[in-house]
């Protein structure tokens, strides 16, 4: 079995791991709300599956398929995750408008959305929205 079948085997099997661990913790829930998760763990396990059984047949008899994954080939959804991460953070720290204008105009400076000017007019655009949406219309308290 070539690295890159032996990769594919290991990520599947630790997938497979979480979702049953993310399964038995709906055990505990009542049964309409487990409904939702419950759907959507059985489906990433047998989109999981499929996945294992195609790589598996696909490098499993080519020994030259080169496993290991490169710095270079993960840097940007690794940028991407701690983007998230901090969003999180912040969210939690400050709420959800300091924390989503900066994360807004954050992603949208990397992607290098040009004209410069549609940065803050599409955060304010949001916002506004949202504000309008859940505090004014619904009478939701996000602030």
């Amino acid at each position: 079995m070539s690295s890159k079948a032996r990769e594919s085997v290991i990520t599947s099997v630790v997938l497979l791991a979480v979702f049953g661990f993310a399964y038995a913790q709906t055990l505990g829930m009542p049964a309409t709300p487990a409904l939702f998760p419950r759907m959507c763990l059985m489906l990433l396990t047998v989109l999981t599956l499929i996945m294992l059984y195609l790589d598996v047949r696909k490098y499993a008899k080519d020994a030259s398929a080169q496993g290991g994954v490169h710095f270079r080939e993960i840097s940007i959804p690794l940028l991407e995750f701690i983007a998230v991460a901090a969003y999180a953070a912040l969210f939690d720290r400050f709420g959800y408008f300091p924390a989503t204008v900066l994360m807004l105009a954050g992603f949208m400076a990397a992607l290098k959305v040009k004209p410069w000017w549609l940065i803050p007019a599409i955060t304010a655009g949001y916002v506004l929205f949202i504000y309008l949406m859940f505090a004014v219309w619904l009478k939701v308290s996000i602030l």
